[in-house]
């Protein structure tokens, strides 16, 4: 018979184990890429903020609590977007036994949103070739490319002119 000595006892390992995974996942998204990644502690809410729009639940539990898990987590997209809002991403971030890089961990999320996200990263590399060729002035002369090569030239003599009035004004500050 299980006393509740031994749900506390429980209990509290549980929660160190949660504590224990959360750690190193929160300084992993903090060194990639998230530098205000931070645990939340809400009831029922994934357990990240500071890592834009998805909702991320952390865990060591055991597969089988996996779906209850990603129920948090497809919740908290959803109450986070709002009545009439598309629902954010959110994934399942599952600790993986005998990999202490956060990186190697499983995430679990829906197909169809995964597939979406690749999708999109997809679009964006062939629109960073696209800009890549006409910074390097590998485009076709005339035309559209002409007029996007000088907005960007023109954007990065901007950017230069402002970098060189702030190091004007700090060595004046000095």
């Amino acid at each position: 018979m299980t006393t509740t000595a031994d749900r506390s006892t429980a209990g509290r390992l549980g929660r160190r184990l949660g504590k224990d995974t959360e750690r190193p996942a929160l300084r992993w998204l903090r060194d990639h890429g998230a530098p205000h990644a931070e645990h939340v502690t809400r009831g029922h809410a994934s357990d990240v903020t500071g890592v834009g729009d998805v909702a991320i639940e952390i865990t060591a539990e055991e597969w089988g609590s996996i779906g209850k898990k990603a129920r948090q987590a497809e919740f908290d997209a959803a109450e986070r977007a709002g009545a009439g809002q598309p629902a954010w991403d959110w994934c399942v971030w599952k600790r993986r036994r005998g990999y202490p890089d956060p990186g190697e961990w499983w995430c679990v999320q829906p197909f169809g949103q995964w597939w979406r996200l690749r999708q999109r990263v997809t679009e964006l590399e062939q629109e960073v070739l696209v800009l890549r060729r006409i910074i390097r002035a590998d485009a076709p002369d005339g035309g559209p490319y002409d007029v996007l090569r000088q907005r960007l030239e023109a954007e990065l003599q901007v950017e230069t002119e402002i970098q060189e009035i702030v190091e004007a004004a700090e060595e004046a500050a000095e």
